[in-house]
Order: structure tokens, then C-alpha cells, then sequence
């Protein structure tokens, strides 16, 4: 049964309080890619994530760059990408948003969008 958008959001937030599929007494010396793959695991389990949510998701996840904790993609680029249309990739985009995964902005006079990880257990 589908699941309205708030009361997905609230699922998520909770989940995100309670699961730490990526816990380990032996951290790595770089904690962004840790916390990465966690947002990453996060994603993947989290309740009424689309499967073209999650590939969108893993696709921006993977190109975030460790220095600065974004990257720079358009929306068109990672639709060919990972073979979807433009409209798959911002509805997915935007539902990151909305469940407070992903932000989202761009800089005036720039066609691409600068993406940043939001891990909610660092909140």
C-alpha cells in the first residue's frame, strides 16, 4: 500500500535514529567514506524509497567528492548516466529533499545542481 510522503518521511527519520547497518569498533581513517556508505545502506532500507530513487541516490553518492562533501551534476547528465529520463531523475531528487537526505541548490547562471549528503545521525 503506498505511503503519503510525510508519513514516509517521519519512517525514515525514526529508521535513521534506530539502524546502524555500517557500526564497527574499527573506524576508518577517512569518516566521510564511512558515513557515505552509510547514507548509502541508509537509503537502500529506508521505507518507500523507489528503486529509481535509490539509483539516483547511489549515483550522486558515489561522485561526492571527499574534500568538500558535493558534487556538480546536471540533471540531464545523470539521467545518461544511469539511463533514465530527466523528469525520473528530478522527481528523485526531489523526494531525497523532501525526506531531508539530499540537499539541493544551485549557483545563479549554472545549469547544474550542487549536491550535498545530508546524514541525518549527524543532526
Amino acid at each position: 500500500m503506498p505511503q503519503n510522503r510525510s508519513s514516509a518521511g517521519a519512517e525514515v527519520i525514526e529508521f535513521a535514529k534506530t539502524e546502524d547497518p555500517c557500526a564497527s569498533k574499527d573506524k576508518p581513517a577517512n569518516a566521510f567514506y564511512l558515513d557515505r556508505a552509510k547514507w548509502i545502506e541508509f537509503v537502500c532500507r529506508a521505507p518507500g524509497v523507489s528503486h529509481c530513487t535509490f539509483r539516483v541516490a547511489a549515483f550522486i553518492a558515489f561522485r561526492i567528492n571527499a574534500k568538500d562533501k558535493t558534487c556538480w551534476w546536471s540533471v540531464r547528465a545523470i539521467a545518461d548516466e544511469i539511463g533514465c529520463t530527466n523528469k525520473m531523475v528530478s522527481s528523485a531528487t526531489k523526494e531525497l529533499q523532501e525526506l531531508g537526505l539530499l540537499s539541493v541548490s544551485r549557483k545563479p547562471g549554472s545549469r547544474n545542481n550542487l549536491y550535498e549528503l545530508i546524514f541525518l545521525w549527524q543532526c
